[in-house]
């Protein structure tokens, strides 16, 4: 478990040393959003039109939220707490 704790570690520092340069990337889903967003979008949609008590959320929350729990991630926030956001 060492070896892969200390391989963890290392790429979690690479990723928040370039958290910048991924969020940034990870910011062309929303005007490109993936297959899976779309249809998770969809999806939605077609739930909150049956329930008229939810607000109709826009195609491209869901890649936001998908970012802003990146984010989190990336600041060190602890995943159970993100969990509870989502």
């Amino acid at each position: 478990a060492g070896l892969f704790r200390a391989t963890m570690i290392h790429t979690m520092n690479a990723l928040r040393e370039n958290s910048n340069l991924l969020l940034s990337t990870m910011d062309v889903f929303i005007k490109e959003p993936l297959m899976e967003w779309m249809e998770h979008a969809l999806k939605t949609s077609k739930q909150v039109a049956q329930n008229e008590t939810n607000i109709l959320r826009s195609d491209d929350t869901y890649a936001k939220d998908r970012i802003k729990s990146a984010r989190l991630k990336l600041n060190g926030i602890n995943p159970a707490v993100i969990t509870g956001y989502e």
